[in-house]
């Protein structure tokens, strides 16, 4: 009976020294997508900001490389909580359902020039407000359209893993249906560095590249190996730093580091060249979808929007 109890210990041990190993010792981590430093919850602060029924609409000076030149374009970053379906991934109508789960949602939007014609890219993150919720993003959607047509790309989260989604006028990558890891997204940190920095892990960790990347890269959407770090500046920045080793590619994002944590830029590169930068030049908290009439055209002015 005693050496049977000892087997028993002996393998417990085993076990707890390879779940450390592996990041599984703490199972409400999620793999390490929660660091411990994370404060689970919502704080009143983030609460009397982003639930006080506005957005915010966030202008920069974009440049941008294509087909081997540098663009000079516009990126706006709009932020906004909302309340979404669980279920079905989409906006509620009801906002009173069972189903609905409080997501700050992110929309990015690059414009520039490439000669007689235009680009024009869109993605949008949603990813729980509480991230003890779920450590995820729930979707993620790209659509980049240019003059020769369109491409459209769309990650849902269940079960683990991201269904993706992939349509495109052109033949090379063509219309897919496939699924891949749950693993962060690129794209979540943004999101995340808004909601609460120490959300985002540091370290060697598998990341899933910017959509943009992909599409613009003709990547294939597969987990990297990249490593996060932190550093601050001294503007009162903070600076978040994604390299990934084997892509060669690094993307660096500047933040203030008191609440709310705006976005002041960003500047990626690859192979050590510069592949988009961009700088704050316009920020407005307004409820954006009710500015649709035409008296309201004046604040593109003050954003400086053309």
């Amino acid at each position: 009976m005693k050496k049977s109890f000892s087997s028993i210990i002996t393998i417990l041990k085993v076990w707890i020294c390879v779940c450390w190993v592996s990041g599984c010792n703490v199972p409400s981590n999620r793999n390490g997508l929660l660091p411990a430093q994370y404060k689970a919850g919502v704080t009143d602060a983030f609460r009397a900001y982003w639930f006080s029924g506005k957005g915010e609409v966030n202008v920069y000076d974009l440049h941008h490389e294509r087909y081997g030149e540098d663009r000079k374009g516009s990126a706006v970053l709009v932020f906004v909580t909302e309340e979404f379906s669980k279920s079905k991934q989409v906006k509620l109508d009801d906002a009173a359902s069972s189903d609905k789960v409080n997501v700050l949602k992110m929309n990015k939007l690059y414009h520039f020039n490439t000669g007689i014609y235009d680009y024009a890219m869109m993605e949008s993150v949603f990813t729980p407000t509480d991230l003890a919720q779920g450590a995820h993003s729930l979707k993620a959607t790209v659509s980049v359209q240019d003059w020769c047509g369109q491409v459209f790309m769309q990650l849902n989260f269940k079960n683990g893993k991201y269904k993706v989604q992939e349509l495109s006028y052109f033949e090379k990558p063509g219309d897919k249906l496939t699924s891949m890891d749950g693993v962060l997204l690129e794209d979540d940190i943004l999101n995340r560095l808004r909601i609460q920095p120490e959300s985002v892990p540091t370290g060697a960790i598998r990341l899933i590249p910017s959509l943009f990347y992909v599409r613009l890269k003709h990547q294939s959407m597969l987990p990297a190996r990249a490593n996060i770090s932190f550093t601050d500046d001294k503007k009162k920045q903070r600076i978040c730093k994604i390299d990934y080793p084997d892509l060669k590619r690094t993307m660096e994002i500047w933040f203030d580091k008191d609440f709310p944590y705006k976005i002041q830029g960003w500047q990626e590169k690859s192979e050590e060249k510069l592949v988009s930068a961009g700088v704050l030049k316009k920020s407005l908290v307004t409820p954006y979808w009710e500015k649709n009439a035409e008296k309201f055209r004046y604040l593109r002015d003050s954003l400086g929007l053309k």
